[in-house]
């Protein structure tokens, strides 16, 4: 592939490529379609001169990198459970103080968890993820995502009561 096939490939296809990548994005996020885009870009010319399929390779591509960022923003040291998002705005000081004590209690247990358990809560219960995208971010079956889930909700319900 020559800089102008890949130039010409890029600017033909750009827009259903940044179309594709936008599925994958959080409002908030820090990270955008284009910068996904331009990663996979890299990549494919990178690899320019193996590839037969250029289109299902940057198709290919750009899945990958749109899964590792969810995968990362899963897993990431910024914790939701964190965010003022969660308190309510219009309530009695005493109420709000409650709620983040709360918050806190529930989020040192939640650390606690093994790893997996931690991101299948944070990513079904918190971020509100279906069963099947959890399966895929992680790369193991529904069952398992449902299992560690009644792991951690039953973990997390037995250190709160006590």
């Amino acid at each position: 592939m020559t800089e102008r096939e890949f130039n010409k490939y890029l600017s033909k296809s750009w827009k259903s490529l940044i179309y594709f990548a936008e599925g994958f994005i959080k409002k908030d996020s820090a990270l955008t379609a284009e910068d996904m885009v331009q990663e996979s870009a890299v990549k494919l010319w990178n690899e320019k001169k193996e590839i037969k399929n250029v289109n299902g390779f940057m198709k290919t591509v750009l899945k990958n990198v749109c899964l590792d960022y969810l995968k990362s923003a899963a897993t990431s040291k910024k914790d939701s459970l964190e965010d003022n998002n969660y308190l309510p705005t219009n309530s009695n000081v005493s109420k709000e103080y409650e709620t983040k004590e709360s918050l806190e209690q529930v989020n040192k247990i939640i650390k606690k968890l093994p790893y997996n358990q931690q991101v299948v809560i944070k990513l079904r219960d918190i971020i509100g993820y279906e069963y099947s995208e959890i399966a895929e971010i992680l790369s193991t079956s529904e069952t398992n995502i449902r299992v560690l889930l009644s792991r951690a909700r039953k973990e997390l319900r037995k250190e709160l009561l006590r």
